[in-house]
């Protein structure tokens, strides 16, 4: 083609060819012209071709360029965000750890400093010297034999107390307002002693006539301050919830066996009749000596799912309220850490088995709570119905065994404590009053696990009359809860000791949690003195485990039972309404006398249709091999006139098929 073709083809386009030369001789490059069949010849295409005439050391020395330009843009940005997020030296790298959007050590521009539990002191309060002078002191152990017994009564008491064998079960309450209706009944429970721990601004006069009953003892402020020269209590400051560590230990000098540590705005709950109110708990060993219940309580466990991803951190928070049957779908218990609750709202509440666990296996009964459960600020904050709040309460309910390799809080409002866990009654005194109960079930659980000791959860036997709260100020008063919960689980769940003794054993944790800066050096001198009292006044420590191999194997002490639709072998018979149609309520005695008289007319058919469960044991010592899985025989039957006999034929058969089984057995 020639030149002057390709010239009339811009020109149409307005295009000076002039120009094209021009642009061309800035620009090197080849040009090839094509005409297609469906093109005009007068409107030639062109098509560029990228071919470049630039030296190759001139490519070369610009891409060096590029280059280091790039690096240098690059190193001046990871400068610029190192500065920005400030030093990294705080970020846990310990083997075993990791980095993630919880991790409560890492700091960025835009967030605070927060916890990070590392070891910031040590104690140096005592010599060396001192230090094993003090070890043999609080290992002044009646248990172990190196002690005669208790060395005293701390708490000198005109009143005459009644007797230990009444007194084994003790209420123990704190309180600076005028008796409660929570204080009241607790005041007229019976086979129950109470003690009432006053403050400076407890009203002393109107406990006058509460303190003048037997069951009934009232330590005023001037009684605490004037008559109780004791170490431990002197170090208990006024205005605080922890006056209620002198009630505990009031309690254990004078025999209890059972604690119920409750507030004065937890109401136990009445049964149907809405009069009666059964006790937390019934002490029923007939040996004086014994500090055990024999016996067994029925609970629901987990099951542990050996697929779940979860890491340990996640796993270490246990939250029970999925488990116990809430109205409100998510929820927590007060405590609980905030920053694992996206793992814990909602735990299947169907993988539980069903089986039972030894008293002497149960160290902590929390009970959960109607009406206004114990939840932190930010569940009430963040849900306007949050006082509306109740738990699954019926014949049917079960207690639920928490894991024994997790943790779970309870707290000082609604729990038994059994005569082998009161070493963990105490609640410390350097922490805020809205964590210090908390903190104490973490720290008591993590030695339970070394004891072989269990918390438990049960249904309500409580309901909450709260007063008025600043919910703002509570959120402020659970923040040490909120920002430390989780580096506490993870430090109590590595923490080890060798100490041979109980005593050692926790006196060295809560040395341990003084230096990773959980608590202040006021805890750790006031639980020596709560240890040395304690043996002062005769208390028994359980034998801890000497490994942590032992500690494991005696973490199932849970067994299996028989169980249908959920049940085990049990019935729960109860009454409506007697031969007259009168409930409880409606009758005009209302003591023991009449309770007996209403139950002797009641009449059995007007009791609820419900499934009678019936176990029977047929053994000797030497069967007991045999029969290891209890037999369960449950009979349907509805209670009418008619069926009576019926009963009793499906009874004598089932007899006659254990008899068959036990025959089968021993014949194998």
């Amino acid at each position: 083609m020639r030149l002057s073709d390709l010239d009339t083809g811009i020109r149409m386009h307005a295009i000076p060819i002039s120009s094209l030369l021009e642009t061309l001789s800035h620009h090197p490059m080849s040009l090839s012209l094509t005409l297609t069949s469906d093109m005009n010849p007068t409107k030639p295409r062109i098509k560029r071709v990228s071919k470049r005439t630039v030296p190759r050391g001139a490519v070369s020395r610009w891409r060096f360029l590029g280059g280091t330009v790039a690096a240098i843009a690059l190193i001046s940005q990871f400068w610029i965000v190192f500065k920005l997020a400030g030093s990294s030296t705080d970020i846990n790298t310990t083997p075993g750890s990791s980095i993630s959007i919880n991790d409560s050590s890492a700091l960025t521009a835009t967030s605070g400093e927060l916890f990070s539990g590392a070891k910031i002191r040590t104690f140096e309060g005592i010599t060396d010297n001192d230090y094993i002078l003090e070890l043999d002191v609080i290992n002044r152990n009646p248990a172990s034999g190196n002690d005669s017994g208790p060395r005293g009564n701390i708490f000198p008491f005109e009143k005459e107390v009644k007797d230990p064998g009444y007194c084994n079960q003790w209420a123990v309450v704190t309180t600076i307002n005028e008796p409660s209706e929570s204080i009241l009944r607790f005041a007229n429970m019976p086979k129950w002693c109470l003690v009432i721990v006053g403050d400076n601004k407890t009203p002393n006069n109107s406990y006058e006539a509460l303190a003048a009953r037997d069951n009934v003892v009232y330590l005023s402020y001037s009684y605490q301050k004037d008559h109780l020269d004791n170490a431990f209590v002197k170090k208990m400051p006024f205005d605080s919830f922890a006056r209620k560590n002198i009630g505990f230990l009031f309690a254990i000098q004078f025999g209890a066996k059972v604690i119920f540590d409750f507030d004065d705005d937890n109401l136990l709950t009445t049964l149907e009749d809405g009069l009666t109110v059964p006790p937390p708990f019934l002490w029923k060993e007939e040996d004086a000596n014994a500090v055990v219940m024999d016996g067994s309580m029925f609970i629901r466990f987990p099951v542990a799912d050996e697929n779940a991803a979860s890491s340990a951190s996640d796993t270490l928070a246990f939250n029970p309220y999925p488990h116990m049957g809430p109205s409100q779908t998510t929820s927590w218990p007060r405590g609980f850490p905030i920053d694992k609750l996206q793992q814990n709202l909602n735990q299947s509440p169907a993988a539980l088995n069903v089986g039972d666990i030894p008293y002497a296996s149960v160290g902590v009964i929390q009970s959960v709570c109607d009406d206004d459960p114990d939840n932190d600020a930010i569940f009430r904050m963040a849900k306007s119905s949050s006082t509306a709040f109740t738990f699954e309460r019926n014949p049917q309910s079960m207690s639920l065994l928490i894991p024994h390799d997790g943790y779970a809080p309870y707290n000082a409002q609604a729990t038994t404590h059994l005569y082998s866990s009161f070493w963990g009654l105490y609640l410390p005194i350097s922490v805020p009053g809205r964590v210090t109960d908390t903190w104490r079930s973490y720290i008591t659980q993590r030695i339970m696990k070394d004891v072989g000791l269990h918390v438990v959860y049960t249904p309500p036997i409580v309901r909450r009359d709260r007063s008025s709260h600043n919910y703002l100020a509570d959120f402020q008063g659970e923040s040490d809860g909120h920002f430390k919960t989780s580096k506490l689980l993870q430090f109590l769940e590595q923490w080890e000791s060798s100490d041979a003794t109980l005593p050692e054993r926790i006196y060295s944790l809560w040395i341990s949690l003084y230096e990773h800066d959980y608590i202040e050096l006021a805890d750790v001198l006031a639980v020596k003195e709560w240890i040395i009292t304690l043996s002062d006044i005769g208390y028994k420590f359980p034998t801890p485990s000497q490994s942590k191999s032992e500690r494991i194997s005696g973490s199932s002490a849970a067994r299996v039972q028989p169980s249908l639709n959920g049940q085990p072998y049990r019935a729960k018979p109860y009454y409506n309404v007697n031969h007259e149609e009168k409930t409880y309520a409606e009758m005009d005695q209302h003591d023991e006398e009449g309770w007996t008289k209403w139950v002797s007319t009641v009449d059995i058919n007007k009791r609820p249709t419900q499934d009678a469960v019936v176990k029977l044991i047929m053994m000797t010592m030497d069967e007991w091999p045999l029969l290891q899985s209890w037999t369960l025989v449950r009979v349907l039957c509805r209670y009418q006139p008619s069926s009576p006999p019926l009963l009793l034929l499906s009874l004598t058969l089932s007899l006659l098929l254990l008899f068959s089984i036990l025959i089968y057995k021993v014949s194998w």
